[in-house]
C-alpha cells in the first residue's frame, strides 16, 4: 500500500474510498501499524472535506481508469 510506505516515511497521508469497509480496512492497518492518516468515505470527483486542502503529491489507486465523460473531467478539476 503506497499510503502506508509513504505514512512510514513520515509523510501526511489522506485516503479515500467510496467503501466504508475499504476506509475501516485502512484505517485498522494504519493503527496496527502505529501510523496516522486522514481516511474519508466519499466520492473521488466531490470530496468537500478535501476543498481548502493542497497536496504535493495525488496517488490514483484504481479510480481514474473507472471515470467516464463528465466524471473524468470533474476529478482531473479537483
Amino acid at each position: 500500500m503506497a499510503a502506508q510506505s509513504l505514512a512510514e516515511l513520515g509523510y501526511s497521508v489522506w485516503g479515500v474510498d467510496w467503501s466504508e469497509t475499504a476506509i475501516s480496512w485502512a484505517e485498522d492497518r494504519f493503527q496496527q501499524a502505529g501510523l496516522t492518516a486522514r481516511f474519508i468515505v466519499g466520492d473521488v470527483c466531490n470530496i468537500h472535506q478535501c476543498r481548502d486542502a493542497m497536496f504535493e503529491l495525488i496517488i490514483d489507486g484504481s479510480c481514474l481508469h473507472c471515470l467516464i465523460d463528465d466524471a473524468r473531467e470533474l476529478f482531473l478539476q479537483r
